[in-house]
């Protein structure tokens, strides 16, 4: 098995851009968003590195978290994840994990106090 890594990843209006090297022969790359693949991918190499170019489909900037995944169809290793959450949902659910590390927060402070009164 080769060993791929990814060495760049960005996304700018709508494209995500990868560049992976470290291996022989390029990978049979799928990406796949929803466990449907997204068509129109482009795979270019240069210089021994391999670059995968996805036009992100509009449903990936939907409510919730969406993900989108760069995967090896001939081992099925995952070589990259992408991941966007947008809308009311996420904000929700953001607020709700603040409020759970403030109280833990609250919890760890009483206990460091208690621990320095009683040292």
């Amino acid at each position: 098995m080769e060993d791929w890594i990814v060495t760049a990843s960005a996304l700018e209006r709508g494209v995500w851009t990868l560049r992976l090297e470290g291996g022989a022969t390029p990978p049979k790359i799928e990406v796949s968003h929803a466990h449907r693949a997204i068509p129109g991918v482009k795979i270019g190499t240069d210089d021994g590195a391999v670059t995968v170019t996805a036009e992100l489909p509009r449903e990936v900037l939907s409510d919730g978290l969406q993900s989108v995944h760069a995967v090896d169809k001939s081992s099925g290793i995952t070589l990259a994840s992408l991941h966007v959450a947008a809308g009311r949902i996420v904000a929700r659910d953001m607020t709700a994990e603040l409020s759970l590390l403030r109280a833990e927060l609250e919890l760890l402070k009483k206990a460091f106090r208690r621990h320095l009164s009683d040292s």
